[in-house]
């Protein structure tokens, strides 16, 4: 692992810092706040969802593929996720920036169509509702709140 992936995960929280209070984590708590059951949380960061999970959540997995990030996340212890926009014009400009966005937000795919991927991996999306992240740089704003369950 890199220099920079410490410095990113060191900073992560202190850069987010606007946009959480600004609406993000708003969305979080709504969000994480119904999660039930058997609950897998995928690119669990720095733990930003923790405080929110509730009585209803059985046993909670957290994933995340960047070393320095876990350490951050254990230190909480103890998927909002950016998405491709639905604007064609923003679409390209998310696709020009994404060589530097991947470099500069270590690893961060701001491009992806999530809720379309989740989809064609086999999960039920139950609902997905779109926002932005406001404060943060226009090609990173499209935002999606949603919930998937393995299908039934």
């Amino acid at each position: 692992m890199g220099v920079w992936g410490h410095i990113f995960a060191a900073m992560y929280d202190r850069i987010t810092r606007s946009t959480e209070t600004a609406g993000l984590g708003g969305h979080r708590e709504a969000l994480i706040g119904t999660a039930s059951g058997d609950v897998l949380e995928i690119g669990g960061g720095t733990g930003a969802n923790l405080p929110f999970y509730g009585e209803g959540v059985r046993t909670l997995t957290i994933t995340e593929p960047e070393k320095p990030m876990i350490r951050r996340l254990e230190r909480r212890i103890g998927e909002l996720e950016h998405v491709r926009a639905e604007d064609p014009k923003l679409a390209r400009l998310q696709d020009r920036m994404q060589p530097v966005n991947v470099r500069v937000a270590h690893g961060c795919h701001c491009n992806r169509s999530t809720p379309e991927n989740i989809r064609a991996a086999g999960f039920d999306v139950a609902q997905v509702d779109r926002d932005t992240l406001k404060h943060a740089p226009p090609f990173i704003r499209p935002l999606v709140v949603g919930v998937a369950g393995s299908p039934c």
